[in-house]
């Protein structure tokens, strides 16, 4: 996009529109229902998934702004994050029931989870309309002070303008949701008050993962 070329600029949206946009049936990746698999059998919504609608969100943007997707293709984007992102989070933190061996490793704080999340909610804000992800960047920013992020130059600036817009309001609703995930055998129900999970595993998924000397007192 940067130089113009239009060979790789379309492999990139052949690839964008064939593969990162469509869900899988088996293996590894993005299921319809929201789960995420990662290698074969294990729910990693909270990190490979993570980084995968992270990396997607970003080429999406740049494939917006050259003028080759349209805005409706940034909404599908917008909708994988809600189905298969959104549930999964309580009080910005990532829930460990879909994050494999990356459970067991150390916080420095309840809110280091939800700071990851930053960098997609600023380029989802980019992709759709309204105030929802701006607000969601703007709470992350204000409830963890952003000390944790700065990965890249334009998500700086992207958060420095949403910290000084007086115009973000919070959602007049509040979020809301009771899910399941078949393929990766988990349920949520997030309310006002209280969120509560259920694990649980199958001839679909493994009960734990451990390998590389992680999580190495896995329990079930």
């Amino acid at each position: 996009a940067i130089k113009e070329d239009q060979i790789p600029l379309n492999e990139a949206l052949k690839n964008y529109r064939n593969d990162f946009l469509k869900y899988k049936t088996s293996g590894d990746g993005l299921y319809a229902d929201g789960s995420f698999i990662q290698h074969k059998n294990h729910p990693y919504n909270n990190w490979y998934g993570a980084l995968f609608i992270n990396r997607v969100a970003e080429i999406s943007y740049l494939l917006l702004k050259s003028g080759v997707i349209t805005a409706n293709e940034g909404n599908t984007l917008y909708q994988m994050y809600k189905n298969a992102y959104q549930p999964l989070k309580f009080n910005k933190e990532a829930m460990d029931l879909a994050m494999g061996r990356i459970s067991s490793r150390p916080r420095n704080n309840i809110t280091t989870n939800g700071v990851s999340g930053l960098s997609t909610a600023l380029v989802i804000s980019r992709l759709v309309k309204g105030d929802a992800y701006k607000y969601m960047a703007e709470d992350i920013l204000r409830t963890t002070g952003g000390s944790n992020y700065t990965s890249s130059i334009t998500n700086i600036i992207w958060s420095n303008e949403i910290a000084k817009d007086p115009s973000i309001t919070k959602p007049v609703s509040t979020y809301t949701i009771t899910k399941s995930f078949p393929r990766m055998d988990k349920a949520v129900m997030i309310k006002p008050d209280y969120t509560y999970a259920i694990s649980m595993s199958s001839s679909r998924t493994y009960n734990y993962e451990t390998i590389d000397g992680v999580n190495k007192k896995a329990w079930y």
